[in-house]
């Protein structure tokens, strides 16, 4: 039996084979294609999303504000601002920033597989009207301790102030005041108020510890000063003008109760003693008067410093019948 050819004297078996190799191979090469230009299905990370916002945009000096943030895709959140930088945040939180002393841009970056993400905020810091001035006082007096009973002068000026006081009686803000019959230390409260505040202060005015009659009178020597007439009368010598030898003359009051007179350096009688007299004095009427060598006198001032005496007396030369006279003495 012959077998099954095709043109050429090939036998159809053969020519069979030969074309199933090559449909396998057609069909292998397609596979590979078509795999090659397959896309990979895996997908790429995605980038993250932020949102941020503040309290507030606008502060006084030193305040501070709350940043508040959420992201998607992110692992962590960095905020950098004028201060120090804050790391490793949680993805979603707030943050208080400050205190702010300028202003200042707030940056927030969200970080995360597939990249980063940033937002600002800024923050204006408003800067402050200058502070009103406080009131001011400017107190003048003389600090010298008082005398028992004396007097001191005060003056004040106030500035910046709308109302005042001194020992809460109203006063002006410029003024002055004279403290008289000073028996003990005063003390002197100065307040006042304006639109930049309230100022107080005080002074201490001192006053010496009362002195008796009898201590200031011992206290030091008296020389006369002068020697008036008074009521119409005349002096023992009539319009009477001391001698300068009289001047430096020396009265002095001994605590026993004696006094003496001494005509100090310059001797109005050359070789005349210097005690030119002395006696008893003391003191009467609830010591409103004194009796120097039998003769009373009213004590019409003592002071620290100065003792005058007034003496009224039947006079029979004298132009009204009496006399009547003072004499003001000085321990200075």
């Amino acid at each position: 039996m012959k077998k099954n050819t095709k043109s050429g004297g090939r036998p159809l078996g053969t020519v069979l084979s030969k074309f199933h190799d090559l449909f396998l191979l057609t069909v292998l090469v397609g596979v590979l294609i078509l795999a090659g230009c397959k896309k990979d299905s895996t997908q790429p990370p995605v980038a993250p999303t932020l949102q941020l916002s503040v309290n507030t945009t606008q502060v006084s000096p030193g305040d501070s504000v709350i940043v508040n943030w959420t992201s998607t895709n992110a692992t962590s959140v960095e905020i950098m601002w004028s201060g120090p930088t804050f790391n490793g945040l949680p993805p979603n939180g707030s943050q208080k920033i400050g205190p702010l002393q300028i202003n200042t841009t707030i940056t927030i970056t969200a970080t995360g597989p597939g990249g980063t993400a940033e937002k600002t905020k800024s923050v204006i810091v408003t800067s402050l009207p200058p502070p009103l001035e406080k009131p001011s006082i400017v107190i003048t007096y003389d600090t010298s301790i008082v005398p028992y009973g004396g007097s001191k002068g005060v003056s004040w000026v106030i500035k910046k102030a709308t109302q005042a006081t001194l020992n809460g009686i109203p006063i002006d803000t410029v003024g002055n005041h004279t403290f008289m019959n000073l028996v003990k230390d005063s003390t002197l409260d100065f307040h006042c108020s304006g639109a930049g505040g309230v100022k107080d202060t005080n002074i201490i005015i001192r006053v010496a510890s009362q002195t008796t009659i009898c201590q200031m009178l011992t206290h030091l020597p008296y020389k006369i000063v002068k020697i008036d007439t008074a009521g119409g009368g005349t002096s023992n010598w009539g319009n009477y003008t001391i001698a300068t030898c009289q001047l430096d003359d020396l009265l002095i009051f001994k605590p026993n109760g004696t006094f003496e007179r001494h005509q100090g350096t310059d001797f109005c009688m050359p070789g005349s003693p210097e005690l030119f007299g002395d006696g008893l004095w003391e003191l009467l009427d609830n010591e409103t008067k004194i009796s120097i060598g039998g003769t009373v006198y009213d004590i019409a001032e003592l002071t620290s410093t100065t003792f005058k005496t007034y003496v009224s007396q039947p006079c029979s030369w004298c132009v009204n019948g009496a006399l009547q006279r003072i004499d003001t003495y000085s321990n200075q």
